[in-house]
């Protein structure tokens, strides 16, 4: 921000900061470790603690995709508000296209404009869902799906067929 005030951009920028994902953390062992769930959080935690928040980084876990963000839109964005509202980084486009006020057609594109949200009015966000295809990056992660509706999560490890329902307002990690 410094920076954009020293050449007189700060009144005309739109400044947005998000994670890619939770903070990094890795699993001691090899892949065929098993962990308990009651275990699952001091096991992944030697780098970064997400906790209360289950998981890390490449992990479907609220520790691995639920992360903070930023958004500062000069003139339009209400000030100094905190949101809890779900969102996910294909929302960027949509809600830059209508910073700027371009036109775009809301049924070919991913994710939704979240100008609502910094404004600080309550948007419609609907369910949230992630592909995970591949192994993650510690090896522990088999490929898998999420989807997060309001406080309801559900996650798909596709190589072995198991699913996990959580509700998140009962039990955050």
């Amino acid at each position: 921000m410094a920076k954009l005030k020293e050449h007189g951009l700060v009144v005309n920028t739109i400044v947005t900061f998000m994670s890619d994902n939770g903070g990094m953390s890795v699993m001691n062992g090899t892949p065929g470790r098993v962990v308990p769930q009651k275990q699952l959080d001091t096991a992944t935690s030697t780098s970064s603690s997400n906790l209360p928040l289950c998981g890390a980084k490449g992990w479907l876990y609220e520790g691995g995709i639920r992360v903070p963000m930023i958004v500062k839109w000069p003139h339009q964005g209400k000030k100094d508000i905190v949101c809890d509202e779900l969102v996910i980084s294909t929302d960027f486009y949509p809600t830059i296209l209508e910073m700027l006020g371009l036109k775009y057609d809301r049924k070919k594109i991913d994710g939704k404009s979240l100008t609502r949200l910094v404004k600080g009015k309550k948007m419609d966000r609907g369910p949230i869902y992630w592909h995970f295809p591949h192994y993650s990056n510690h090896g522990m992660q088999s490929p898998g799906g999420a989807i997060r509706d309001g406080d309801c999560q559900l996650l798909e490890y596709f190589e072995n067929g198991t699913v996990q329902l959580f509700n998140l307002a009962r039990d955050i990690g």
